[in-house]
């Protein structure tokens, strides 16, 4: 697990941040065609320049009646191979967050979400303002792009997320029709 360059919340044990660290690597990597697996990074560690006319910022939210976050995914195409297309942004932004989505379904029952909304990353300042210590994970995709995952949990949100355990039922092998 990553060490982070601000101290641990209090808002989430270790076992959570690392099951949501964990989440976010893989729902990078859903979105992306990177060629190294997404890891975990410190929210200071990008982006440096946030005047940076290549970056660009997709904001999505996930709620329900217990849960609410807001889901970022911020882009560098200054080292990009290709021109990337703010449609390819949005929809990055769109299955990155419902890959989150998913994963998340699974501890936290009937998340809503959001369409992806094109921001100015000189929003980013504001948008961590709402929250403790965000989530974050990066990658850099095969053509140059660099990518970054966010996830912002409210300052006053507790989260402990613990996996549940199915019972598998006994097949008979019979065929059900519904």
């Amino acid at each position: 697990m990553f060490t982070h360059a601000q101290p641990e919340t209090s808002h989430l044990d270790a076992v959570t941040r690392e099951q949501l660290d964990s989440m976010l690597c893989r729902s990078l990597d859903d979105s992306t065609t990177s060629l190294h697996r997404a890891q975990t990074l410190s929210a200071q560690a990008w982006p440096a320049d946030l005047t940076n006319d290549n970056a660009s910022l997709t904001l999505l939210s996930l709620s329900s009646y217990q849960f609410h976050s807001l889901v970022l995914v911020i882009t560098d195409s200054t080292r990009a191979t290709c021109e990337v297309t703010d449609d390819h942004l949005l929809e990055m932004g769109n299955t990155f967050c419902g890959s989150l989505k998913r994963q998340l379904g699974q501890h936290l029952p009937n998340l809503g979400m959001s369409t992806p909304h094109a921001l100015s990353v000189k929003c980013l300042p504001t948008l961590l303002d709402s929250c403790r210590l965000p989530l974050v994970a990066g990658c850099h995709d095969s053509r140059g792009l660099s990518i970054t995952g966010w996830l912002l949990l409210p300052k006053d949100f507790e989260l402990q997320l613990v996996t549940k355990t199915v019972d598998d039922a006994e097949s008979t092998g019979e065929l059900e029709l519904f």
